[in-house]
């Protein structure tokens, strides 16, 4: 983005200082009608929401297997992880792993879409009571928190 940025505006002070050829501004304009829907159009948060819709029912599945107890907490290193089934492990990506933390109206469960290092993260969160997560969850600090439904939230831990 920046490269394309930084090409523009070479393109656009090459066409000012040899403006007495107005074909010179084409390429210039070309770059900024690229550069404007770029900059504008929320593509992430467009991308987040598709994903969010389309495994939704998926994710209410894992929800349901984790509150009866078929999943449970199964990796050695981390009482808070379970390593979802193969069918399911594209629904939290860095290792198809989520994190479950409380139980019964305060269960709260993560699915990354984004596994950083250390305490950056960021994800679709269920919780079972429908509050906001807030303060310190799953071991960081939240940055962001926007709601996609009645139990469900993307966060952005870091």
């Amino acid at each position: 983005m920046l490269l394309f940025a930084l090409c523009t505006l070479t393109v656009l002070i090459y066409a000012i200082i040899n403006r007495k050829n107005r074909k010179n501004l084409i390429p210039g304009g070309i770059c900024l009608l690229v550069l404007m829907p770029v900059g504008l159009v929320p593509f992430t948060q467009i991308t987040l929401k598709i994903e969010f819709e389309r495994d939704k029912e998926d994710r209410s599945k894992v929800i349901e297997m984790v509150r009866g107890g078929a999943l449970k907490p199964n990796v050695t290193y981390n009482p808070s992880l379970i390593h979802l089934p193969e069918q399911y492990e594209k629904l939290s990506k860095g290792g198809g792993d989520i994190v479950v933390e409380g139980e019964g109206d305060d269960l709260q469960v993560l699915f990354f879409t984004f596994r950083g290092a250390l305490d950056h993260f960021s994800g679709f969160v269920y919780t079972g009571n429908g509050t906001v997560p807030e303060g310190e969850v799953f071991g960081s600090r939240l940055v962001e928190v926007d709601r996609l439904g009645r139990n469900w939230f993307f966060i952005r831990g870091g």
